[in-house]
This record gives structure tokens, sequence and C-alpha cells, in this order.
């Protein structure tokens, strides 16, 4: 009876051991900042963060599924002369209008759109001319305090998403 009272203390003491080496895994993120006055400032909360000192967190677009021709649209190869021309010359206005409102933006900006990438604090018509148009939009509202933009990936299983307050962009998923 002794023996196996010691090889069950034995083993308890060793099961206490083993779970005390393994670190507890965290998924949480500790933001720091420091203000102008020199004060070191802590949070778990990237809103507590005053703008100004938000880390730079840039994303590229999710690659995206290709798009798959529906039964009411045609194929390149299936197109006259005259509809590959019209196609080509709607792509060329659209591209023209989404140069002209890029122009508009701060350099930083205009990079981040031209190589599809995302920063906090772009608005609705940044995001969609950097990652395009979102599979579906869930509004804001009582419950929802921010909007959220679902983009389709090249994986079937995952989406990314843009959530936005106000119209500006407050984070995204990838």
């Amino acid at each position: 009876m002794r023996i196996k009272r010691t090889a069950l203390l034995f083993l308890l003491s060793t099961a206490l051991l083993l779970v005390m080496l393994f670190p507890v895994c965290s998924i949480a993120k500790i933001y720091k900042w420091v203000d102008e006055e020199g004060v070191i400032h802590f949070t778990n909360d990237i809103d507590e963060v005053p703008l100004k000192y938000q880390p730079e967190i840039i994303s590229t677009k999710p690659s995206l599924k290709k798009p798959e021709i529906s039964s009411g649209q045609k194929d390149w190869s299936s197109m006259t002369h005259e509809e590959k021309v019209e196609y080509l010359r709607r792509l060329r206005e659209k591209k023209a209008e989404e140069d002209r409102k890029i122009a508009g933006y701060p350099d930083h900006i205009q990079q981040l759109v031209r190589d599809h990438k995302l920063k906090v604090g772009m608005t609705k018509e940044m995001v969609l001319l950097s990652w395009g148009n979102p599979v579906d939009i869930r509004p804001q509202s009582l419950k929802n305090v921010q909007e959220k933009w679902k983009y389709s990936t090249s994986r079937s299983d995952k989406s990314a998403y843009a959530y936005f307050e106000n119209d500006i962009l407050t984070g995204w998923e990838e």
C-alpha cells in the first residue's frame, strides 16, 4: 500500500512540474507608447492608444478567387470584336477614373492603394480602390458598432474582413 501511495505521489508531482514548465499561451497584444511628456503608457486595447501613437500596421490584399463566369456572362473567346472593344474601352475608363481619385490622396496613401495594402484610418473609397469590391457588407447597427466588409480569398474556407466605424477603416482580418 505504501508503494502505491509513493508512486501516486511521484506521478502527481511529475505532472504538476510538467504543467508548471510549459508557459501559458496567450493571444493578447500589449501596446506601448510614449506621449509628448515622456510618460510611458501600456494597454491591451488598440482603441485606447491615440491615433498618432498607433503602430503603422499595413496589410496586403488577400489573394482572391478566380472569378467564375456565370451563364449570363460571356468569356473572352466567345465575344465578338465589337464586344471586346467596348469591354476594353470601359476598363480604360474605369482605370482612368480610379487613377484620378488616387492622385488626390497623399503620396503614402497613393502607394498603399497601388500596392493593394490597407492602413487604419483609410476611408471606404481608399479601401475600395485598394482591395476592390467586397462580396458582402454587414452594415453598422445598434448591436454591431462596426460595419464589416467580407472579401473572398483563394481558400474557399477562409475570408478576409475590413471593419469600419464612421466610414473610417479601424482594422481587418485576413
